[in-house]
This record gives C-alpha cells, structure tokens and sequence, in this order.
C-alpha cells in the first residue's frame, strides 16, 4: 500500500511540474497547431524539457529511482524471517540497488522474497534504460549543429593556410 501511494504522489508531482512548463498551455498548443505537431501536450513537454535540460533530468531520474528501488527493496526484504537480514539497514538497501544498477552483482548481499527478485528485476531493467539514455545524451550534447560544424570548418581553412 505504501509503494501505491508513493508512486501516486510521484506521478501527480511530476504532473503538476510540467503543468508549470512553457511547454503546455493555449501559447504551445497554437504553436504546436502551426507546426502540424500531433504529439500530445505532456509527450511534447516532456521531448522539449529533455532538450533543454537533459542533465538535469537524467540525474534527477537515476536519483529517484536509486530512491524508489532501495525503499522497494527496504519494504519487501526486511519483513523476512531471516537470521541477521542485511536489508533491516537502508544502506544496505542502497548499496544492493547500486550494485545491481551496475550489473556488478558482488553476491555479499543476496534477497529473499520472490517479490524482491521481481524489483530486482525491474531495477536491471530501469538500468538498462539509463545506461542507453546516458548515451543518448551524451551523443546529443556533444553532436555539432550545422552552425557550428560551418564555423569549425572555416576555423580549420584558416589555421591550414597559416
């Protein structure tokens, strides 16, 4: 009940954030009509924020799904019967969903409820996601627009006929 409740809290935060964006209201929709753009209003908010600020973003992502799957596992694994249970600690709830993000997998700490292995499974997965959008903007920050690959190339004539 309470994972319930904190994703309802999260999704309606994050709703009400973009509320508060540049990107949805009458201004952007007439702009968007313009443009033929077809993308719903939270898509197209959600496409321009991860233009603007990708960083920001997706570190506030990695954050709070650190968060959210350290308190899963925290939940889940410390009301198991188990002689010295290592998940009765938050660190070490963190610590596992650090280990397991990056597919490291040491083993000192191992769950032990099925419905752990299941959040474990959706944290490999989350984890994947992460590492491909982490090339993605990596690629995107570092890819030069025409502008700038006229201004290199004009750069590079002149300091060749030097």
């Amino acid at each position: 009940m309470i994972l319930v409740a904190i994703i309802k809290s999260a999704i309606i935060f994050f709703f009400n954030y973009l509320i508060r964006t540049p990107y949805i209201g009458p201004r952007p929709a007439r702009i968007k009509k313009i443009y033929s753009v077809t993308a719903e209003d939270t898509i197209y908010a959600i496409k321009c924020l991860f233009r603007d600020i990708p960083i920001k973003i997706f570190i506030s992502f990695v954050c709070l799904g650190f968060t959210f799957f350290s308190f899963c596992i925290k939940v889940t694994e410390s009301s198991v019967p188990v002689e010295n249970n290592p998940f009765l600690y938050y660190q070490n709830c963190f610590w596992y969903i650090l280990i397991t993000t990056v597919t490291v997998g040491y083993g000192d700490i191992r769950i032990f409820s099925h419905l752990g292995y299941i959040i474990s499974l959706f944290c490999m997965v989350w984890s994947s996601l992460c590492i491909s959008a982490t090339l993605v903007i990596l690629v995107n920050t570092f890819n030069l627009s025409s502008k700038e690959e006229a201004a290199l190339t004009t750069q590079n004539r002149i300091e060749s006929n030097l």
